[in-house]
């Protein structure tokens, strides 16, 4: 089998690195997280408005605009913080993520989670998680 490319569950897999592994996302998912961020980032853009426009308003803090946006901007954050704990335990392979140092992050544009390997012991058993896969 072709070890740069695979398809595991209807995502795509694409070693890149010997230390990085990219995962193709379906589009409804990317497009999910990419609202949410987008979402949470405007919320707190305008409380950040609110704040430096009313410095001098000591009832700011207890206006219906600052409450209201402060509302949309926890949950949207919870939201988003959820959404990425379920990609995270859905598509980062538990035989990285649960014993060794990695970090990941997705790139909206080309609806990949990269997936990289920070510790020398990890970057082992992404090797011998490639080489399982080829079976």
């Amino acid at each position: 089998m072709n070890t740069n490319k695979k398809i595991i569950k209807n995502t795509v897999v694409r070693p890149v690195d010997e230390n990085i592994l990219k995962i193709e996302l379906r589009e409804d998912v990317v497009n999910y997280l990419q609202r949410l961020a987008y979402e949470y980032d405007a919320y707190k853009d305008n409380i950040t408005f609110l704040l430096d426009s009313r410095r001098d308003d000591a009832n700011l803090l207890e206006s219906g605009a600052f409450k209201k946006y402060s509302e949309l901007q926890s949950r949207t954050k919870a939201e988003y913080e959820e959404a990425k704990l379920d990609v995270q335990q859905r598509f980062v392979p538990s035989d990285l993520s649960d014993n060794h140092k990695v970090n990941w992050e997705i790139n909206f544009s080309t609806r990949e989670l990269i997936i990289t390997v920070l510790c020398e012991c990890g970057v082992e058993a992404l090797k011998k998680l490639k080489l399982k896969g080829d079976n």
